[in-house]
């Protein structure tokens, strides 16, 4: 048995606390799913009205229903009218191009832990706003395990192919938090900064685990729950939505004159998958995003219909 003490939540200034709860085995673990879809912006051409061009591009890119017909029109009409800075189209010296997502990574959790916390820092100096607290107890709670040595990648296949990240916990403690092998591959093609996403989804259900309002039969509630804390986290680090919109024409892109390498299919469905956390998000309907991703309820507490050996609670089906 390993056991870890929980402070008290630290002040929002500090980032520093890590509170988690005991940690006595391996049982039950609670997911986080990508549903394989893919949407690709395509190619360039030239039209007036920038402004107007990028808010309806952005929706489209955020709406994970826009076909990749739409995708390509839309995108052709605002890139192709976006001039060079050293064009002598340049009308406005303030005009610049989309906020890009920052690509650095060490490709592993140490890394994603530390760039967690300064993007959650930028943000609160560039905005004058501290993070909220659910974000910043999901962080905390997350970087707990992550300085017990109970957060790391999936070298023994205990996640499957569609799940990123996973929570794993018993009855009354948490075990960690597990991340895909191919988890690595996100940070490769994007960084860590939307990589984090999966790690805040996770810390939520630990935060949640600890405060009590996480339980292995209300699967549909937990997931909300988590849903929302990452909604948040991405409004914090992409209020535009100009880094996603940017990082699914840019990697998954069809046609568009000299683009990068496509990225892997992996890479393209994590985008589409923020995108629908996006989308359901600004709408406030996190249960419809529940829904659409197949999460259901468990008939039965398996913590109270097994016998405590490993794996008890199963998988979430994310």
């Amino acid at each position: 048995m390993v056991g870890v003490f929980c402070p008290a939540l630290p002040a929002a200034a500090e980032l520093e606390g890590a509170p988690v709860v005991s940690v006595m085995g391996d049982d039950g673990r609670y997911g986080q799913q990508v549903v394989a879809m893919s949407a690709a912006p395509e190619q360039p051409t030239s039209v007036t009205g920038i402004k107007n061009e990028t808010d309806e591009l952005r929706d489209a890119v955020l709406d994970p229903n826009t076909s990749n017909t739409q995708l390509y029109e839309q995108a052709s009409a605002l890139f192709g009218a976006i001039p060079r800075r050293d064009s002598s189209r340049m009308g406005s010296v303030n005009l610049h191009g989309w906020e890009k997502p920052d690509p650095a990574t060490n490709m592993d959790v140490q890394g994603m832990m530390t760039r967690t916390k300064e993007h959650m820092l930028r943000s609160w100096s560039e905005h004058k706003v501290p993070p909220k607290p659910e974000i910043l107890e999901a962080y905390q709670y997350g970087g707990g395990l992550h300085a017990a040595g109970l957060m790391s990648y999936d070298t023994k296949g205990k996640l499957t192919k569609n799940q990123l990240g996973a929570y794993l916990y018993t009855a009354t403690s948490a075990v960690g938090i597990l991340f895909n092998d191919a988890f690595r591959v996100l940070q490769a093609w994007l960084g860590d900064e939307l990589a984090s996403a999966t790690l805040i989804h996770e810390g939520a259900h630990a935060r949640d685990h600890a405060n009590g309002s996480l339980n292995p039969v209300e699967v549909r509630k937990g997931e909300v729950q988590a849903f929302r804390t990452e909604f948040e986290w991405l409004k914090t680090l992409d209020p535009r939505g100009e880094k996603l919109a940017w990082a699914r024409t840019t990697y998954c892109g069809i046609g568009v004159p000299n683009a990068r390498a496509k990225a892997p299919g992996l890479v393209c469905e994590y985008l589409q998958h923020l995108a629908k956390i996006q989308y359901h998000g600004e709408r406030n309907d996190f249960d419809g995003l529940v829904e659409q991703l197949g999460y259901a309820d468990r008939k039965e507490n398996p913590f109270q219909t097994v016998s405590d050996p490993p794996d008890a609670a199963g998988k979430s089906p994310g």
